[in-house]
């Protein structure tokens, strides 16, 4: 969440000309969304990003302040994570309700399934999907987050969130009490997985898929297609509706169309190093469903009916 970008949204000027000349967005249905872009940046510019509530208490929740309590904490959401099944919707997951299991059972085949795709691009609906369906467990940092009572507390709780949720999920780095991540208690026991990422770095993505397969899973890639533009208009609407600030510089000018590049550069040039591989493009009408646009055999892309010729 750190990431240098640089699209400034500081002022209404600038956010009025992304808004309308960049994006070409009508905002009429969003009454003094401009107002709120601002704060939003603004309110980013005055957080110090680098109090984590991982290993800082200036924003932790006084419930949780201290170390002894803070891995009380991590250790009741790791469980929860765990063990309660996902929610039918993602939103109400927070700490005492819902987990990141499927609705159907859970397997254990060593199936891993890399999801890629921008924020707001409807990723997280998409991992839903494949969850049920391989009856694996979502391995996903934002589902810790809304567990961190910080999440709910502040605009900006999910940058301040950020590094502890990710360790809850993927290994602590300092770790006096031995915690087994949900990450390392996942792989012992050979679940299925799904991992939500952006893909914005094909490298990252072939590491992550090489400690998987030397532990002997089977990965598929998938992602989920969806250009900066149409993701960026879609994250304006969530934050107008959930009042959550993504900062929209880090979608457009950060991110981009990496996860794109990286699925292409993956399959062309390593495609000995995934079982499958499929794109699945969420560019609809709000309420219609998904459709594949590039499919291999075995890949989750299948559930949804594949189109010829549309390249994005």
């Amino acid at each position: 969440m750190s990431q240098k970008y640089a699209r400034l949204l500081r002022d209404q000027d600038q956010v009025e000309h992304f808004l309308s000349d960049v994006l070409e967005m009508d905002t009429k249905s969003l009454p003094g969304i401009d107002y709120k872009i601002v704060q939003g940046e603004m309110g980013l510019i005055d957080l110090d990003i680098r109090a984590q509530t991982l290993d800082n208490t200036k924003f932790r929740d006084r419930n949780y302040k201290d170390e002894k309590s803070r891995w009380v904490l991590r250790q009741q959401i790791i469980d929860e994570l765990l063990h309660l099944q996902r929610p039918a919707d993602d939103d109400a997951i927070c700490l005492g309700t819902g987990g990141a299991l499927p609705l159907t059972s859970l397997a254990s085949a060593k199936q891993a399934f890399l999801l890629i795709g921008l924020p707001a691009s409807g990723k997280s609906g998409i991992a839903n999907l494949i969850s049920d369906a391989y009856k694996a467990i979502i391995l996903d940092s934002d589902f810790a987050k809304r567990k961190l009572p910080e999440y709910a507390n502040y605009m900006h709780g999910a940058t301040v969130v950020h590094e502890e949720s990710s360790q809850i999920v993927f290994n602590f780095k300092d770790n006096p009490n031995n915690i087994e991540s949900v990450w390392q208690t996942s792989l012992k026991s050979g679940h299925n997985l799904v991992i939500p990422k952006i893909g914005q770095n094909a490298s990252s993505i072939l590491q992550l898929t090489e400690k998987l397969t030397d532990l002997g899973y089977q990965v598929h890639l998938t992602l989920v297609s969806l250009l900066k533009r149409e993701a960026t208009i879609r994250a304006v609407h969530r934050f107008y509706e959930t009042k959550r600030y993504v900062p929209l510089g880090l979608i457009f000018d950060g991110y981009g169309n990496d996860p794109c590049l990286t699925y292409h550069l993956l399959k062309n040039r390593m495609p000995e190093r995934f079982v499958s591989f499929g794109a699945i493009s969420t560019n609809v009408p709000k309420g219609d469903k998904p459709f594949s646009i590039d499919l291999t055999k075995g890949n989750p892309a299948e559930q949804f009916e594949y189109r010829k010729n549309v390249l994005i």
